[in-house]
């Protein structure tokens, strides 16, 4: 039996912690991309891009934490999904610790479950391997090779499958729309976010615990407790832990992804009106080029994507050169 020594105690909080420090990663990184999207509110003909794609977010964002509380037993009595924010209120508050221990999981609902959406949706459609993890032991040095095996491998897979959706099948589309959609709404209501006052959900979360505070201090030492398993089934412990990694990861990747794309958008906002369309023109006249046009043997969806984003890329530049939009 391995003997219980200081990085073995030391492995029990490793995990946890990187859990924590990859979903304030991915609530910085979902900000970001709140702060590009923004950009498309400072004039009317790309308001209405912003407030499809601000409510689809907000929808995602409160369908996670209905499903949880629907799952757990609490119900819904109140939903409201808009373009600012939305709003679920549960149909009964349970007691107990077990109840308690849902209303943590609906409250971080939207960290990990829009995420998975889209992982789901790519090994579907495009990667059936995207799930495999590697099996660790006990100790400190093994979380840690795993944590930076995984860090390394994990989102270059992910850039790579993003990298090779074919924009001309539906169901590869999809998977775009899902990430652009979806993912600024994969973070939790913030205190001090623009549109979530006090009430937001790490607010109640707080209060919750607070009132509270003997259930988390359980469901903490539980977890802690629940890392020795690798010195007998490391599997149990390590699987879970390394899907939860994948979605934190995944959170992040996606949201600079989009922040990517719709800062790429939002320079079509300095071009005069009627002639800003030319930029996402461009994007699909590759798309289309590279499907008629016969292209060098070896070709990928990858070098196609690049292109279509390079060429949208440079017409915007140009374009906002030769024809800004007037202060006016």
């Amino acid at each position: 039996m391995t003997e219980l020594d200081p990085s073995l105690l030391a492995a029990g909080l490793f995990a946890p912690v990187v859990v924590w420090v990859l979903w304030r990663g991915q609530t910085v990184s979902v900000e970001l991309l709140r702060t590009r999207l923004l950009v498309l509110t400072r004039h009317k003909d790309q308001a209405w891009v912003y407030a499809i794609v601000s409510w689809f977010g907000t929808f995602l964002h409160e369908v996670s934490h209905a499903l949880v509380l629907l799952l757990s037993g609490h119900g819904i009595k109140q939903f409201r999904a808009g373009v600012e924010k939305g709003h679920v209120t549960p149909a009964t508050m349970r007691k107990g610790p077990v109840s308690f221990l849902f209303f943590l999981v609906a409250a971080l609902a939207p960290l990990f479950l829009p995420p998975l959406l889209v992982l789901v949706l790519l090994a579907v459609f495009l990667d059936p391997g995207l799930f495999t993890f590697a099996h660790g032991g006990p100790g400190l040095q093994v979380a840690w090779d795993l944590l930076v095996s995984f860090g390394m491998d994990f989102p270059l897979r992910l850039v790579r499958d993003l990298g090779d959706l074919d924009l001309a099948r539906p169901a590869h589309l999809g998977v775009l729309a899902a990430v652009l959609l979806g993912i600024p709404g994969a973070r939790p209501s913030h205190v001090k976010s623009r549109w979530h006052g006090p009430e937001g959900d790490i607010a109640v979360l707080r209060a919750r615990i607070r009132e509270n505070p003997l259930p988390f201090v359980a469901f903490l030492l539980i977890l802690y407790l629940a890392s020795f398993l690798t010195l007998v089934w490391p599997e149990a412990y390590w699987v879970p832990l390394q899907a939860v990694w994948a979605m934190a990861i995944a959170g992040i990747v996606l949201a600079l992804f989009g922040s990517l794309w719709w800062s790429l958008a939002g320079l079509d906002g300095r071009v005069t009106p009627w002639l800003a369309w030319l930029g996402p023109a461009s994007f699909v006249a590759v798309q289309v080029a590279a499907r008629v046009v016969a292209l060098p043997a070896g070709t990928t969806f990858l070098q196609v994507n690049l292109a279509s984003l390079a060429a949208w890329l440079l017409v915007a530049l140009v374009l906002g050169a030769v024809a800004r939009r007037s202060k006016g």
